[in-house]
């Protein structure tokens, strides 16, 4: 490590297949979470507005869930197309 403690390799060197392994499971969890947010608030073919009121709880933590997951699929491509920059380590 250079004497300014800055870092030029990534912490785990295999962060990259480690965030690749991770998102399956993790879009596994959003789908499951997206399945059981539809069966709360849908009400024959459409998004009921009270069931939506009544379970502003789940549709909220569904919407975090889904952010949270497209941003880590957004890292790991960028992450990926540093890597093949040859540009891919600490900032």
């Amino acid at each position: 490590m250079p004497k300014d403690a800055t870092l030029t390799q990534p912490i785990l060197d295999d962060l990259l297949t480690l965030t690749e392994a991770a998102m399956t499971p993790v879009e596994a969890v959003l789908g499951k979470a997206k399945a059981a947010v539809r069966a709360m608030v849908v009400d024959g073919d459409r998004v009921s507005p009270a069931l939506l009121e009544e379970n502003q709880h789940a549709a909220h933590a569904l919407a975090w869930l889904a952010t949270y997951v497209e941003a880590l699929r957004q890292m790991r491509n960028w992450a990926g197309n540093l890597q093949s920059e040859g540009s891919f380590g600490e900032m």
